[in-house]
């Protein structure tokens, strides 16, 4: 291996522009680990739709997020948020005595000062930076990094310290603006700095409430640890604020050192209640102390265990003050206190002279706390300086309510949120917010009786349980954000992701599905004589609404069933549907072909002989007939609508019965007034007729602008539209539109959608002739509509066009100039394509639909006039055997009166955040469901009660294989680690079996081997480390590995099909009675860890052991593994990928190389794996995976994403550097796929093996997405974009660098350099090719739409390269700066779009 180039030199020497690739990354998921949180005032904030209360601004992962909380019931929901490019320290508020004043400060691990608020500006929520700052990071001569710790917030405003680890703490005072009589909102910081050297290690800090005479006195109390007495300190600084510069250094009054039994000090958190008073946790106890403890200089503590001693080594983890409490009648006794209590003097000072066993505190209050344990004990603190410390157990209610209150789980964050009384229940609530590493963040309502007495001193240092024997319920508790960190594993599989979270008995497997989130409210139940659930719910389906006496005089659904000739009218009550008898009897016997509403009273009825109005008035339905049919014609299509002069436009399509015209329809329009008399009959109606000259399959009539537009598809498959006018004379005018949407692609030019709802993915795509149009749809805005048209076969096509030209008001003359881009196919399933679309429209436009197909789909139009198709998901029901599904009227809609049903009914608009839909199952059942108009990432969590590290898919069964991390016993002692292997249903969760390893033996890796040959054989592969015993059985394992094993397991089906059982809580119990087992087959004992496994070719598998890569060969007749070859690395590898048969190894140093295995022709003859290419830059790799043949991808643990190129010339051993960017965050896993499935990519997506984008075909190739987990939980996708795409990208994201840095669009928190992307300081190498659409976003999400124009506006460059940007259709804005900043926009939305929600 000498002589080889090393990988940083070759990026100079090679060119990359073989390989010419650009990237697009985004955060596809964002973590739920908050890492800090900070309460402030009421929010004034205040938009079109709504007003918040109360905000909590926490870290989230990589972002900052402000939550609001709001009503009775404390609902929390993230309003806004901003990336973040600094890692975030801490965050604090800081408010003046008002209650409306005040900001939040954030501290950065750089040492940035960033005040933050948050503004409504234009419908649009956001955090905006006030001012900027920074902290001393080094020494005055530069000699010494100091490494922030957090921020210590005043509870009286007055200043801000940044504290350190070591010896370092920075207060800098706020100066709010009192003179004015207007004053400011926001104080400032002054450049005047106090700093202050405390000698050692700082364990942690506090600034204690002051006496109300002296409020302009700062005590700053610190616990300080002496490295070398190996003791601990309590330093009390005293600082004026009142001083001149010259006088205002701080003043250390007091040093006080802890008993030598005292263990090591958390937290100091200051008494609100009591100036001056502090509690003091450390690792075992809590304290009580003062100012004045510390400068009288008594060492006698008032001191209380946490736990009880058999629970010694659970460690608090946050805490928090919860307000105040009554205390009523503490009994004070010697008993109750500490000997070295007694002794002090301070117990003089506390006791009122003469009566020193009993004090009256009626009127008194105490001091609330709440301390979160590490093991999910969560403890209530009662203190006051009487002295007093009690403390209770806080759990859930009661046993039998165990399932409406959680189990409290370990909280790194606490945040107390308010409390609340109940005067007629004598309860008082405390709301506290509790986010933990690997637990959902919770909110809880903790209640307690609130005339319930607090006894000083409950528990003496000799008791056996220091804890309560009554304890605090908890009324309830319900997760906020879900939290799936750390993420260790993950796989991707028919567009759900499946990963590996949580630690010890929290674990388990997160399944998350993006989409438009869908629940079932209620199955369709029938209550009179008529059984609904006998009809056959796969006929057609019509909805629409009635307003009428009979339902109360509200807008009701009615929903119209059909099974042979009969139709039976259901209508919507409070908790069932009831069937519609006047309409019953009118319609029952009809063969009916389409019923819809003219108006909120009028229907009109469509059967195959005649047209019928029906009048909703009357007790006795009206009936009064249009037209009929003559003798030998059949009406089999009907459609109508209300234009906008509030005529009605209806439509019919009439077949002859004759054979000389037995495939032709001619399609009649007519106009309807609402004001018709009962008179009307079939003479007087004038018509206008279409002769199609085809079959036809379907016709829906639809509003655009100021016409209408009639839809008309056929068998032959062709779609035709007409506009309708109101002609000269009485006859309307039917107008051709040319318009051609091809309904016919070859399988080369069809791009495939996948069934995201199945687990078998849908095959290639064939030639779609034949298949007739089942259902059209036209969606529009003012600007763009697009015309889709569903294939019986379950294909999709659509085309977009400028919507004047569609009205027929535009300035387009020919149909080329009114088309926008191409037209694009997909597949969306396998029965015929339905659309759900309103009964009346909102508006003149209808911008959204739900697509149906054996699955759901939602398009709608977005903001720039982009179509987004995007499934829907459920992770309570199976959505694959819809059959048909009709919109409802919204809840508003159902409670108000009849002005308000043609605004909501039954059409998806931005108004309501979700729609109601009535649908049919091909199984006979039926249902209403509610899906969200907002695309989201909904999460399930199947409990494994041990802590998952690897997890893999068996694709023949499709079970989930996870390897967890569990307690090892010996004679029910545990005495250390071990794995377990489960086998779990990625349907339900169940698990089928499971198998323990030896103990001290850990599962590394896990592959499943597919060897072909005469007969197929199917094996799970797993490698382990193994260690030896330590001496203590304490769950320490020894630090060196001494070998590793190879096991081989085969999944059986067994003859007993029952499935295992479930415990009453939720979780999982394995059966002995499971339809899947793992039967031992093989094992291997290695020399080393098997850190990775691979299937290679046919028979062959590759094992990675230390830094050697085995090519083995299993004997099935003998079964015995055969070792074929093997190729020695420099260092250990970490993970193996195969693609043919070549070999990329993630490498501890090396970072990647390629193997390639050449196998023998000879039978007698020796194979060979030898080392090709190799590219080093001295990164830990920990995932590394073929992207293309030619192109690998992979991730360091340090958060660098990078790609690399296989050089065209097998001679050259280096790589080519091809792509490269920080994620700044530990990653742990990658995958080659998709997040979400979707019809079509846009035109900027281009597929990892083109390097061309050809768009004259109907679709573009298949574009898949890098993937990458890190250990906060989050999903990182990159996608591959074009070159111009990526330069105005480039340019954008330099120009909003470039601007201001209080500007909005600046970076909230920005790296260490200034930029806004993740500089990587672990590493050396630089980001090549790749933008970061997380601060992208923010030109869409954030900025109005002045201050987009305003970024674009400051470079000429970016404005000419936006303008030269190939669009999907052009930008008709005579301001080219405008017109810039719309493309713009439009970009970044439509690539957010293509790979999340």
């Amino acid at each position: 291996m000498s002589g080889v180039t090393l990988f940083s030199s070759a990026w100079d020497a090679q060119s990359t522009e073989s390989h010419n690739l650009y990237g697009y990354t985004i955060q596809a998921l964002n973590p739920g680990l908050i890492k800090c949180a900070a309460l402030g005032n009421k929010l004034q904030l205040q938009t079109a739709h709504t007003s918040i209360s109360t905000g909590m601004l926490a870290v989230v992962g990589s972002s900052l997020a402000l939550f609001a909380i709001d009503g009775p019931a404390m609902e929390m929901k993230c309003i806004c948020d901003a990336p973040v490019f600094s890692k975030v320290l801490d965050i604090i508020f800081s408010g003046n005595n008002s209650g409306l004043n005040g900001v939040y400060i954030v501290l950065s691990d750089d040492g940035q000062l960033v005040l933050v608020d948050a503004e409504a500006i234009e419908d649009k929520r956001r955090l905006k930076a006030i001012e900027r700052y920074s902290v001393l990071t080094q020494e005055e001569d530069g000699s010494a990094v100091r490494l922030l710790r957090k921020l210590v917030a005043d509870p009286l405003a007055r200043c801000v310290a940044a504290v350190s680890w070591i010896d370092f703490i920075e207060i800098s005072m706020l100066l709010w603006d009192t003179q004015n009589l207007q004053p400011s909102r926001y104080p400032q910081i002054s450049n005047e700095r106090i700093q202050i050297s405390t000698g050692e290690a700082i364990c942690d800090a506090a600034v204690l409430i002051p006496l109300p005479t002296e409020t302009q006195r700062i005590l700053l109390l610190a616990a300080v640890m002496d490295g070398e007495k190996q003791s601990y300190f309590l330093h009390l600084y005293e600082i004026w604020t009142y001083s001149t510069t010259s006088n205002k250094a701080p003043s250390l009054v007091a040093k006080l050192p802890l008993p030598l039994d005292l263990d090591t000090p958390l937290y100091i958190v200051p008494l609100p209640q009591f100036p001056e008073h502090f509690v003091l946790i450390t690792e075992t106890e809590v304290v009580l102390g003062s100012a004045l403890q510390l400068l009288s200089g008594d060492i006698h503590l008032y001191r209380r265990p946490l736990l009880p001693e058999t629970q010694s080594k659970d460690l608090p983890r946050s805490a928090c003050v919860a307000g105040t409490a009554l205390l009523a009648h503490c009994d004070i006794n010697e008993d109750s206190y500490g000997k070295s209590l007694l002794r002090s003097p301070l117990l003089s000072r506390r006791i009122p002279a003469g009566s020193p066993h009993l004090r009256d505190t009626k009127n008194d209050r105490v001091q609330k706390l709440y301390i979160s344990m590490q093991s999910g004990i969560l403890l209530r603190l009662y203190a006051a300086p009487f002295p007093l410390l009690s403390l209770t157990k806080v759990e859930p209610e009661s046993v039998q309510k165990k399932d409406q209150a959680d189990q409290p789980s370990p909280g790194d964050v606490m945040v107390y949120l308010g409390s609340e009384s109940s005067y007629a229940k004598q309860l008082e609530f405390d709301y506290i917010f509790l986010s933990g590493d690997c637990a959902p963040n919770t909110m809880m309502r903790i209640t307690a009786e609130s005339n319930d007495s607090v006894e000083a001193g409950r528990f003496s240092p000799q008791a056996s349980d220091p804890i309560a024997s009554t304890c605090a319920p908890i009324r309830w508790s319900y997760p906020v954000l879900e939290n799936q960190s750390p993420m260790v594993d993950f796989t991707l599989l028919s567009g759900m992701v499946y990963a590996t979270s949580g630690r010890m008995s929290c674990g388990g497997i997160f399944r998350g599905q993006f989409g438009h989130s869908t629940r079932l409210l209620s199955e369709v139940k029938a209550s009179d004589e008529k059984d609904i659930c006998a009809m056959e719910l796969v006929a057609p389906l019509w909805s629409f609404y009635v307003l009428s006496g009979h339902s109360g005089g509200k807008a009701t659904s009615c929903i119209v069933l059909q099974h042979a000739n009969t139709n039976v009218p259901i209508i919507e009550g409070c908790d069932e549907w009831k069937v519609f008898s006047p309409l019953y009897q009118i319609i029952s016997n009809h063969h009916l072909s389409f019923i819809g509403n003219i108006t909120s009273n009028l229907l009109l009825c469509v059967s195959h002989d005649s047209i019928d109005i029906v009048d909703l008035t009357p007790a006795e339905l009206g009936l009064a007939r249009v037209m009929s049919a003559a003798d030998n014609q059949v009406f089999t299509h009907g459609a109508c609508l209300a234009s906008a002069s509030r005529d009605v436009w209806a439509a019919v399509a009439i077949q002859s019965k004759s054979l000389s015209a037995l495939h032709k329809t001619l399609v009649r329009v007519f106009s309807i007034t609402p004001s018709y008399t009962a008179s009307m009959d079939s003479g007087q109606v004038d018509f206008a007729e279409v002769d199609v000259e085809a079959d036809v399959s379907c016709m829906r009539l639809f509003a655009v602008g100021t016409s209408t537009i009639l839809a008309i598809g056929t068998y032959t498959p062709e779609l035709r539209l007409y506009r309708l006018e109101a002609g000269s004379s009485v006859a309307p005018k039917v107008i051709p539109i040319q318009f051609d949407l091809p309904l016919t692609f070859a399988k080369d030019n069809c791009e495939q959608m996948g069934d995201s709802m199945s687990v078998d993915n849908i095959g290639p795509i064939d030639s779609c002739a034949g298949s007739a149009v089942s259902d059209i749809c036209v969606l529009g805005k003012q600007d763009v509509s697009y015309v889709l048209a569903g294939l019986r076969d379950g294909h999709l096509s659509w085309k977009a066009v400028y919507t004047s030209w569609l009205a027929g008001a535009g300035d387009c003359s020919h149909m080329e100039e009114a088309i926008i881009g191409d037209s694009r196919m997909g597949k969306v399933g396998k029965v015929p394509v339905s659309f759900a679309i309103g009964p009346l429209q909102p508006d003149l436009w209808s911008s959204g639909a739900v697509i149906c197909s054996d699955s759901l789909h939602l398009a709608k139009i977005g903001a720039l006039c982009q179509l987004d198709i995007t499934p829907c998901q459920s992770t309570h029901m199976p959505l694959v055997s819809i059959h048909r599904i009709v919109p409802l009227l919204a809840e508003s809609a159902v409670n108000s009166g009849p002005s308000d049903c043609a605004d909501d009914g039954g059409s998806i608009g931005d108004i309501s955040q979700s729609q109601r839909f009535f649908a049919t199952y091909i199984d006979g059942r039926a249902g209403t469901l509610e899906i969200e108009l907002a695309a989201e990432c909904s999460f399930s969590i199947y409990t494994v009660n041990a802590e998952p590290k690897r997890l893999v898919v068996d694709q023949n069964t499709g079970l989930l294989l996870v390897a967890s991390k569990v307690p090892a016993s010996l004679d029910r002692e545990i005495y250390g680690w071990t794995s377990e292997l489960k086998a779990v249903d990625p349907k339900d969760g169940c698990i089928h079996d499971k198998v323990q390893f030896r103990p001290f033996e850990l599962v590394c890796s896990l592959a499943t081997w597919h060897i072909r040959g005469q007969k197929s054989y199917r094996y799970l592969c797993v490698g382990t480390i193994q260690f030896t015993e330590g001496d203590e059985r304490a769950g320490h394992m020894a630090s060196q590995p001494t070998g590793g094993r190879l096991v081989i397991y085969n999944i059986k089906q067994t003859k007993r099909k029952s499935r295992p059982k479930r415990t009453p809580e939720g979780s999982h119990l394995e059966s002995m009675l499971s339809s899947y087992e793992l039967k031992y087959v093989w094992e291997s004992d290695r020399r080393g860890p098997v850190s990775a496994l691979a299937s290679l070719g046919d028979s062959y598998l590759v094992v990675a052991v230390n830094s050697s890569c085995l090519v083995l060969k299993l004997d099935v007749v003998q079964k015995r593994l055969i070792e074929c070859c093997e190729c020695s690395l420099r260092f250990a590898a970490t993970s193996l990928d195969v693609r043919g048969y070549d070999i990329v190894v993630g490498s501890q140093r090396e970072s990647v190389n390629v193997l390639r295995f050449m196998p023998s022709v000879d039978p007698n003859g020796c194979d060979r794996l030898e080392l090709v290419h190799s590219a080093r830059f001295g990164g830990y790799t920990v995932d590394a995976r073929f992207v293309t043949d030619d192109l690998v991808a992979g991730i360091d643990c340090n958060g660098f994403l990078y790609a690399v190129g296989i050089p065209k010339n097998p001679t050259e051993f280096a790589l080519d550097y091809v792509l490269g960017i920080h994620l700044d965050t530990e990653c742990t896993r990658m995958h080659v796929g998709r997040l979400i499935q979707r019809p079509s990519q846009p035109q900027h997506v281009l597929s990892w093996s083109s390097s061309t984008n050809d768009h004259r075909t109907g679709c573009l190739p298949d574009a898949d997405f890098l993937v990458v987990s890190t250990l906060s939980g989050a999903l990182w996708a990159l996608l591959r974009i074009g070159k111009d795409a990526y330069e105005l990208l480039r340019k954008v994201e330099q120009t909003m660098l470039d601007i201001s840095v209080l500007h909005p669009a600046y970076p909230l928190v920005p790296s260490s350099d200034g930029l806004a992307n993740r500089t990587g300081k672990s590493s050396r190498i630089q980001p090549l090719g790749v933008v970061d659409g997380t601060y992208l976003t923010m030109f869409v999400s954030q900025l109005t739409r002045d201050e987009q124009i305003e970024v674009v506006s400051s470079s000429p460059d970016l404005i000419q390269a936006a303008l030269a940007l190939p669009a999907d259709h052009r930008v008709s804005e005579a301001n080219s700066a405008s017109a810039a900043a719309t493309i713009v926009a439009r970009l970044i939305s439509t690539l957010n779009h293509t790979c999340i929600c």
